[in-house]
């Protein structure tokens, strides 16, 4: 993930090299995180310092506590972190703004922004975070309930999560999401069935099935059964009253929660 080394140490590798070059550059990412009485610096992998506290990083993540427990014992270490994807600096001041507790988290507005919210959700449970995680997990069920979501990710970002409260809460959004006409191959793997819920897992494309775990969405297809036996409970939504609808919602995200809690029982 990651090495720990002394501010003195130097490669010519090209790579380090870039990184050398932004050493001292600032950014919007950056900015907030130059801590005069820092006493550790993270490095993005895009090449940004981040000067920060070693007791800050050390109580809200196992791994940075790990990393500097059994690190260099040098004065002002040097963290430098190297996968693309999850590291960069824009992830980073995520990261870092909900270890400080600071600002408001930014969420996507849709569902082609979702891909950031799946990273930031590795990144945390990369770092094996404490109470930033359960900050980012209260956050993103205030935002669910204000705002209008792809129900099936925020579903998918609560597996990831392991949160059953996150899940129960992408299947209680007041604003539903139906899947429209595709324009892949039919029956593809990609292809899910339009005019469908999109918590309908029999109209779901393989590729989003596949990102869920399976007593997940046991949980969720076992769930809808329970609260109508005679169909398919997220066709119901077409010929309900507003009310009706919550009120079916509910009625799901409850026995959701009810078969989770009796999965964890027994294994």
């Amino acid at each position: 993930m990651s090495s720990l080394k002394r501010n003195s140490s130097t490669s010519s590798t090209p790579c380090k090299k870039a990184k050398k070059d932004k050493a001292d550059e600032i950014t919007d990412d950056n900015r907030d995180y130059q801590a005069e009485d820092a006493d550790i610096t993270l490095v993005s992998a895009d090449g940004l310092d981040f000067k920060v506290h070693k007791w800050a990083l050390m109580a809200s993540s196992n791994t940075f506590r790990n990393m500097i427990d059994i690190g260099t014992q040098a004065e002002h270490p040097t963290i430098e972190l190297s996968d693309d994807r999850l590291e960069s600096s824009s992830r980073l001041k995520i990261f870092l703004d909900l270890v400080y507790s600071r600002g408001v988290m930014k969420f996507p507005r849709n569902r082609a922004d979702y891909t950031e919210l799946h990273e930031i959700i590795e990144l945390l449970l990369k770092y094996e975070t404490t109470y930033p995680l359960e900050v980012f997990k209260y956050a993103l069920q205030l935002w669910m309930h204000n705002s209008s979501v792809h129900n099936l990710e925020m579903f998918i970002a609560g597996s990831k999560l392991d949160s059953v409260e996150v899940c129960m809460a992408a299947i209680m959004c007041k604003r539903d999401k139906i899947y429209k006409a595709g324009t892949g191959s039919r029956h593809s793997r990609n292809d899910y069935l339009p005019g469908r819920h999109v918590l309908d897992l029999s109209a779901a494309s393989l590729t989003a099935l596949v990102r869920i775990p399976e007593q997940y969405k046991w949980a969720l297809q076992r769930a809808g059964y329970l609260v109508n036996a005679n169909g398919n409970v997220w066709e119901a939504h077409a010929n309900s009253t507003v009310e009706e609808w919550s009120e079916t919602k509910e009625k799901v995200a409850k026995e959701f929660q009810r078969l989770m809690i009796k999965l964890a029982e027994e294994s």
